[in-house]
């Protein structure tokens, strides 16, 4: 199976940001997490980690652009999917639906 990785851009969504990286994780599909903290001054950083994503820091905000870019970096992946930090209602069923067709 060919590799996937998630990025998601997040800017201070301490209040959301488990319950997307969760889901994200339950997917046989994906390979890796990366939350890109866009200068988060919350808690978000630690719930990310917490959750189990790998946590990329940029240290001022740049915005979503910058830090999605930040984060396709630092993959090698050759398939990247984006997701915004203050999904709800995320399942893993959704992210299956979204990485089918590209398979």
């Amino acid at each position: 199976m060919q590799k996937i990785t998630v990025i998601i851009p997040a800017y201070n969504e301490e209040e959301t940001i488990a319950d997307v990286v969760g889901p994200v994780l339950e997917s046989s599909f994906i390979s890796d997490v990366l939350v890109v903290s866009d200068g988060s001054t919350d808690q978000t950083v630690t719930l990310a980690k917490d959750a189990g994503a790998t946590v990329l820091e940029l240290q001022s905000k740049g915005g979503k652009g910058e830090a999605m870019l930040f984060g396709l970096a630092q993959t090698e992946s050759s398939i990247v999917v984006f997701l915004d930090a203050d999904l709800r209602g995320l399942t893993p069923e959704h992210i299956e639906q979204l990485v089918r067709p590209v398979l």
